[in-house]
C-alpha cells in the first residue's frame, strides 16, 4: 500500500515564492532549504566567484605547509579556489601536521570532496564559531592559522585570534564580481506582479549589486517585501540603500536564512 504524500500546503513556505541572489552553483543549501519547506525559488545571481592570480610569494608560502598549525575554511567556494591554488603549485596533498576547520556541513563536504579530513567543524556557523572553536582547540600564542578567503571578507577572524597571540595568515584565493542575471526580466515581471515574498542575500557585494539593477527609486515595490539578511555587514548593506532586513538568523548558515525567513513569513 502506497504511503500518502506530504501535504505540502501545511508546509512553512507553501505558496511562497523567494529569491536567490547567490550564484547558482553555491545555492544547493538554500535551494534544499527552500523546497523542504514547501516554497519556491527564483535565483537570480547577483554576484560571481572569480579565482584570484596566484603570485610567487604565494607559491613560496604553499610550499611551506608544513609550518602551519590550522586551515580555515569558511565557505565551499575557498576550498575550491584554495584546491585551485594548490593544483597550479603542484601540490598533491595537505601535510599530515595541517589540521582543517571547517563551518557548516556544507563547506565540510567540500574539505573531504578533496580527500582533506576535518579535524573541526565550527560548534556554529559562523566566522565567531570559528575562533570560538579554536580556542577550545587549545589555539592560542605562536598557532599559525592560514585562512584562505575571499578578497572581501570579514576581519573578525583574524583579529580575535591574533589577540591570544596566534599568527594568521590571510590569503585572498578568490574575489567576487559583479553579475547581471540573465532571467533579470523575470524578477521584474514578478516584482511587478507582486508574485515575491521576501529577497535573501548572503553578501554585501550581492546587495550592492542588486540596487544597482534594481534602484528604489524605480521600484519602490522592494519597500513592500521582505529583506533576509546572513550577517550583520550584510544587513548594513541593505541599510545603506534606505531599507532594513527584515529577517537575519543567529548563524550564518545558508539553511537558517531560509528556516529563519519561514519563521518570519509565519509569525
Amino acid at each position: 500500500m502506497k504511503s500518502s504524500p506530504p501535504n505540502t500546503s501545511t508546509l512553512p513556505l507553501a505558496g511562497r515564492t523567494i529569491v536567490v541572489t547567490r550564484p547558482r552553483d553555491r545555492a544547493d543549501e538554500m535551494l534544499d532549504a527552500i523546497t523542504r519547506l514547501g516554497g519556491k525559488a527564483l535565483i537570480v545571481p547577483m554576484i560571481a566567484v572569480q579565482p584570484l592570480p596566484m603570485a610567487e610569494a604565494h607559491l613560496a608560502m604553499l610550499r611551506k605547509l608544513n609550518q602551519f598549525d590550522w586551515l580555515v575554511f569558511t565557505g565551499a567556494s575557498a576550498v575550491e579556489m584554495f584546491h585551485l591554488w594548490l593544483e597550479k603549485a603542484m601540490i598533491r596533498e595537505l601535510p599530515a601536521t595541517l589540521r582543517v576547520i571547517a563551518v557548516g556541513e556544507k563547506t565540510a563536504a567540500a574539505v573531504r570532496a578533496y580527500g582533506w579530513h576535518v579535524e573541526a567543524l565550527a560548534e556554529r556557523a559562523s566566522a565567531e564559531g570559528v575562533v570560538a572553536t579554536l580556542l577550545r582547540q587549545g589555539a592560542g600564542r605562536d598557532t599559525k592559522i592560514l585562512f584562505p578567503r575571499a578578497r572581501e571578507g570579514r576581519e573578525l577572524i583574524p583579529q580575535e585570534l591574533e589577540k591570544v597571540g596566534a599568527k594568521v595568515v590571510v590569503l585572498p584565493v578568490y574575489r567576487t564580481a559583479p553579475a547581471t542575471p540573465k532571467n533579470l526580466a523575470v524578477l521584474h515581471i514578478r516584482l511587478r506582479e507582486k508574485n515575491i515574498d521576501a529577497i535573501t542575500y548572503t553578501s554585501p557585494s550581492a546587495v550592492q549589486q542588486f540596487f544597482h539593477l534594481l534602484p528604489l527609486s524605480e521600484w519602490p515595490i522592494l519597500r513592500e517585501i521582505y529583506l533576509a539578511a546572513i550577517g550583520p555587514t550584510t544587513a548594513a548593506a541593505i541599510r545603506e540603500h534606505g531599507l532594513r532586513a527584515s529577517v537575519m538568523p543567529e548563524t550564518t548558515a545558508a539553511a537558517a536564512l531560509i528556516e529563519a525567513v519561514a519563521e518570519y513569513l509565519n509569525s
